[in-house]
């Protein structure tokens, strides 16, 4: 009765395809174990602090191994249509290290003229001192 009346939802899109219960039940082993160690700061040679360090390390190579396996099963299976989604994860960069990328700047817009853009890191240089400090440039 309720498979009729209940429908089936799809996963969500940010869910980890990697996580497994396995996970699950490590990581609330290890976090009863982190909150053990807490309770007993204040005595550094306790054994519940071992015991904490070595669960989080066992749980963080899980972790990397899940995700690891995950790859390479997912290289494993790659057919015409997703040969696309691995070749962008596997030539983008694997992160911004946090810095600003400045987009490319349009400069110079008039309603009949043409437009110039700013793309090389040069012309944006050029086009922000002119902007935000026009007595030096």
């Amino acid at each position: 009765m309720t498979e009729v009346t209940v429908q089936k939802t799809n996963p969500l899109p940010f869910t980890k395809c990697w996580w497994s219960k396995e996970l699950t039940q490590k990581c609330t082993k290890v976090c009863r174990l982190g909150r053990n160690s807490y309770t007993k700061r204040s005595n550094p040679d306790e054994p519940a602090h071992k015991a904490y360090k070595a669960a989080r390390n066992t749980y963080i190579t899980m972790i990397k191994t899940a995700k690891k396996t995950h790859w390479e099963d997912f290289l494993q299976t790659v057919n015409d249509k997703t040969i696309w989604t691995a070749h962008r994860y596997a030539s983008g960069a694997p992160t911004d290290s946090s810095k600003a990328r400045v987009p490319t700047l349009t400069l110079g817009v008039q309603e009949d003229g043409p437009t110039t853009a700013a793309a090389s890191n040069e012309d944006k240089i050029n086009a922000f001192m002119a902007t935000f400090f026009p007595k030096m440039v």
